[in-house]
């Protein structure tokens, strides 16, 4: 029985990923905007330029050239590669996630030790995960694996090695910028310098290496424009709040603006022919206007981050595993919360902090038990687009904060 559970796994995989790959071919995944990025290097174009039918590139060069060497293989074939590394990097996620938490048991264990509900809740925001990552081939999984190997990594001590993987993942998504934040107010300088000279090497000298000074300046300044700067603007312009429309994007900033940000002409537009927004939600709208709605998130943002840094100043009594752990997991919250930008795919870094959350919860009372069932259906109501308009992602990242906030000291740290 057990063989053939394996094999109806394995061919599920493998059929998920001749589909998926028949969807590359025909520019339904966000891998032909990798892939097109980096046959613009080998054929020595610019990275940036557009190409008819294909996404825009958005990532910082790094990626690209990380990319090149599949442009040897036809695009189908490619992006079949890339799938089969992508799920190989979220089970390896997986099982990091699991050695950290739990270092010394096995996964039967854990699942036989963990509770029935918080148990399936898990795993079914793990299956959300990794479908919503991997339907479309997205670098989600890639920046999961990259910030779970660094510290992996720094926890076993090979500190050189976790820094090289955490500041890659900066590189090439800003999400996990964070963490680097975290290490320096640990006292952690030499790790932190360290994470410093990997960004450097990885955003300037290896791109440069690769398509050349100018050409790494002129990506990086158009990255910079198009990207950065264009969602941490002050300014309240159709340029930023458009995406905060958009029902994907579950950042506060963009739950903030749909519900509260009073209707104009450009938000009708932006919830009638760009989106697509069902009736009950059209008319939607609040009573404030788009700069007052921004401050609000962004006070909301600034209160969540920095009380998620000031507990792991003040709040764990000591450095061990557990202690750790619910550091890192404030840490990955703390790292969503604040992205202006959040698509349903950067979730994936949920995946540790329910882990850890799930493996205390036996110990602890029913606030603690309801909250995190709540908080995992939150999470997998964005498969509905009626809840995405809500901001149900958003809601689900707000329930998983407090509940570490709150319990830290009935967790003993």
């Amino acid at each position: 029985m057990k063989k053939i559970v394996i094999l109806l796994l394995i061919t599920a995989v493998l059929a998920l990923g001749v589909y998926t790959s028949w969807r590359s071919r025909n520019g339904s995944t966000d891998f032909d905007a990798y892939y097109y990025a980096a046959k613009r290097i080998v054929m020595h174009e610019p990275i940036y330029s557009d190409r008819p039918g294909v996404a825009p590139y958005i990532y910082p060069p790094l990626f690209a050239c990380l990319m090149t060497p599949l442009t040897f293989f036809s695009i189908g074939i490619a992006s079949f590669i890339w799938y089969l590394a992508s799920v190989a990097m979220f089970a390896l996620s997986l099982i990091l996630c699991s050695r950290m938490i739990f270092p010394y048991r096995s996964i039967r264990e854990i699942y036989e030790d963990s509770p029935l509900m918080p148990g399936i809740v898990f795993i079914a925001v793990t299956s959300g995960v990794f479908i919503d990552c991997i339907s479309l081939l997205q670098a989600d999984i890639l920046i999961l694996f990259s910030v779970v190997s660094g510290l992996y990594l720094f926890v076993r001590g090979r500190k050189t090695l976790g820094a090289a993987f955490l500041a890659m993942a900066i590189s090439i998504k800003m999400i996990p910028a964070l963490f680097l934040v975290y290490f320096i107010i640990k006292r952690q300088f030499k790790f932190a310098l360290a994470m410093i000279v990997f960004l450097l090497l990885f955003t300037l000298a290896l791109p440069s290496m690769v398509i050349g000074v100018k050409a790494t300046r002129q990506g990086l300044a158009r990255w910079n424009d198009t990207m950065l700067m264009r969602f941490t603007s002050s300014s309240a312009s159709n340029v930023m709040m458009g995406p905060m429309f958009n029902p994907v994007n579950q950042s506060v900033t963009a739950s903030v603006s749909r519900w509260l940000v009073k209707n104009d002409d450009d938000l009708s537009a932006w919830k009638t022919r760009f989106f697509k927004y069902p009736a009950l939600f059209r008319d939607m709208g609040g009573p404030l206007t788009r700069r007052a709605a921004l401050n609000l998130a962004r006070a909301m943002v600034y209160l969540a981050v920095g009380v998620s840094l000031l507990v792991c100043i003040f709040g764990s009594a000591g450095a061990g595993n557990k202690a750790r752990n619910y550091e890192f997991s404030i840490i990955f919250i703390a790292s969503l919360l604040s992205n202006p930008l959040l698509r349903t795919s950067h979730l994936a870094f949920l995946i540790f902090p329910a882990l850890f959350l799930l493996s205390q919860i036996s110990r602890q009372g029913r606030f603690f038990y309801c909250v995190f069932i709540l908080a995992g259906i939150s999470y997998l109501l964005v498969a509905d687009k009626g809840f995405r308009i809500m901001g149900s992602g958003t809601m689900s990242l707000f329930l998983f904060w407090i509940l570490l906030v709150s319990s830290r000291k009935k967790l003993n740290l």
